[in-house]
């Protein structure tokens, strides 16, 4: 099964792992994401590195290819 066909519930991510999983949808680095929320750019890596650990996901691309797919993620 490829990470694509893994079936994954964005609920399990909390709100500031959403917001910065909208913001990388939008295609901006940690550092732009970082300058959004108003957070320091580890904090932005460390919700990353929690968000990639609960969607199984190895990279940011297949991460954001899953997430512009999930409702709960878009339309919030």
């Amino acid at each position: 099964m490829s990470q694509l066909e893994v079936t994954v519930s964005s609920s399990s991510l909390t709100p500031a792992e959403l917001r910065v999983l909208r913001y990388l949808i939008l295609g901006l680095t940690n550092f732009q994401i970082a300058k959004q929320v108003d957070v320091n750019q580890r904090t932005v890596q460390a919700h990353m590195s929690n968000i990639l650990s609960k969607t199984h996901f190895t990279n940011r691309t297949a991460l954001a290819l899953w997430a512009i797919k999930q409702p709960e993620v878009i339309n919030a």
